[in-house]
């Protein structure tokens, strides 16, 4: 098996292992991924990207077009192709969510302190409350 066969393999097992939101994939793709490298990117290219893990084209364009629609990306049209790109709201939505996933640390982190007491000490501790 080639490194490639076994590439495939381990993807196919780990989208049947957990099963992938297509739509919120393509939203991530492009925030974390394509808005990077100049986030315009065309239909075609983002199919052929989502075809290995097993979306077909079809569901790409339809994700592409509710995404489009629900205002996340905007499209240009060049010729008959179709170049999708974050909107002000997606790129607004996408720079709440990085903010929230990749920041230093989590609110919170190491501000509490958790004890259990049992039996008579306990007690004790509850009535001091």
């Amino acid at each position: 098996m080639n490194q490639m066969s076994k590439l495939d393999a381990f993807i196919q097992q780990a989208v049947t292992a957990m099963p992938i939101s297509g739509t919120s994939l393509i939203a991530s793709l492009y925030g974390d991924a394509l808005l990077q490298r100049g986030g315009e990117v065309w239909l075609g290219s983002v199919a052929a990207l989502l075809e290995g893990l097993g979306f077909g084209e079809r569901f790409v364009r339809t994700a592409l077009f509710r995404l489009n629609k629900e205002e996340w990306l905007d499209v240009v049209r060049i010729g008959r192709r179709s170049f999708y790109r974050l909107s002000d709201k997606g790129l607004r939505l996408t720079r709440r969510a990085e903010h929230k996933i990749y920041r230093a640390s989590a609110p919170g982190m190491g501000r509490y302190l958790a004890a259990a007491a049992f039996g008579r000490a306990g007690e004790k501790c509850a009535r001091r409350r």
